[in-house]
Order: structure tokens, then sequence, then C-alpha cells
């Protein structure tokens, strides 16, 4: 499955217009508070991951240069636009470490949790493909 950036911030833009009710919120090992919300039977995260270490405080290495970017093979997060303020985006490595890049608790949903989600949200919404 392909989601790009629009695709995800609206998904996450509809999760919070659509949750019945708020979530516990969670802390990941930096200390960054996220906004949780509950839809369905599923606690999504309402804000986007920013974290800067794996779960275990191992740093994820920092790539600023979009050449670099495209061609490295490990873990590695950089800033969308170059620009912290447009957030962090991770590559693959990243999101399929076993260390784990998301809170406790919390983890990159699978395709049956998308659809899920999608299926809580109506059927309009399913076709992301």
């Amino acid at each position: 499955m392909k989601l790009n950036v629009s695709c995800i911030l609206f998904i996450f833009l509809t999760c919070n217009y659509f949750a019945q009710k708020s979530g516990a919120g969670v802390e990941d090992i930096e200390g960054n508070i996220y906004k949780t919300v509950i839809i369905g039977k599923q606690e999504w995260m309402a804000d986007n991951l920013k974290v800067t270490k794996y779960r275990n405080g191992q740093p994820i290495p920092f790539i600023s240069d979009s050449t670099v970017w495209s061609q490295w093979n490990a873990g590695a997060y950089m800033y969308y636009k170059h620009d912290v303020k447009h957030g962090v985006l991770y590559n693959w490595s990243v999101i399929n470490d076993l260390r784990k890049v998301c809170p406790v608790g919390f983890h990159v949903p699978t395709n049956a949790e998308w659809d899920t989600l999608a299926k809580n949200l109506g059927e309009q919404y399913r076709d992301w493909e």
C-alpha cells in the first residue's frame, strides 16, 4: 500500500474530526506528549511522531541532504521540506527496525488496521491505494 503525505495528513485530520472521544495520550522516549483519539475500538495518535531516538534511547541518524537521503540504506530521519515545522520523515529502515520508533503501546499500523479505521470512518475513506 502506498500512502502519500497528504493522504496521511487527511486521515489524521479526519480522525480528529470523527473521533468520538479523546484517548489517554502517550509520551515518547524524549518526553514529547502526543494526543490520541479513540475511533471504534482503536486508539490512534492524533499528532505526528517527532521523536529522534528509537524506543531504547539510541539516536536515529539525521540526514539533511536529499541526495544522501535517497541513497541511505540504514535508519535515518529528515525534516519534510527541510523545515522542522513541517514534521519528521522516517525512512523504511526506521519503521522496520526492531528497536521501534513509536511510543510504548503504539506501532506503525498494518493494512488491516488501516482498513478497520476506514470502515469506522465510512466506506468513502477506503480507496486510498
